[in-house]
């Protein structure tokens, strides 16, 4: 909010601070795995994302388990994905993480520990969360 009325009384100097839009993301025939895994998990599980990067578009290719240490309803503990997986695909790489939120978990996007997680992965430029009938996509503002 006071970032908004500081643009509103400096237009010209927000103007050259714009942020860069966001990647196009392609999913593929992913996003239909992941939206009907959504539905049938009754616990937290954790998938690594991986795919490829361009100027404008971002590529999910495949998808990995992620290391779960343990999982229940609300929570899933795992170890993080290691982008040295993908050496042998080429100018294939990490992009993140998908995980579902199951039915007893009512908010459907990025929660605080969600966030926190995201902003600690230096390495992802998406995050994926599973809910309902949804698969919402955050990604890491562009620099």
């Amino acid at each position: 909010m006071v970032r908004l009325l500081a643009c509103v009384l400096l237009l010209a100097a927000c103007a050259s601070k714009a942020t860069p839009p966001e990647h196009s993301v392609h999913t593929g025939p992913t996003l239909t795995f992941l939206r009907s895994i959504t539905n049938v998990l009754k616990i937290e599980t954790a998938v690594c994302v991986y795919g490829t990067v361009s100027p404008d578009t971002i590529a999910i290719e495949f998808l990995r388990p992620a290391h779960v240490d343990s999982a229940d309803a609300t929570k899933v503990y795992y170890k993080p994905c290691n982008p040295a997986d993908t050496a042998r695909h080429g100018m294939i790489r990490y992009l993140g993480m998908f995980h579902n939120h199951p039915p007893v978990i009512s908010e459907c996007g990025q929660s605080a520990i969600d966030r926190w997680s995201f902003a600690g992965d230096t390495a992802a430029v998406l995050d994926m969360i599973g809910c309902k009938d949804s698969v919402v996509i955050v990604q890491k503002r562009r620099r």
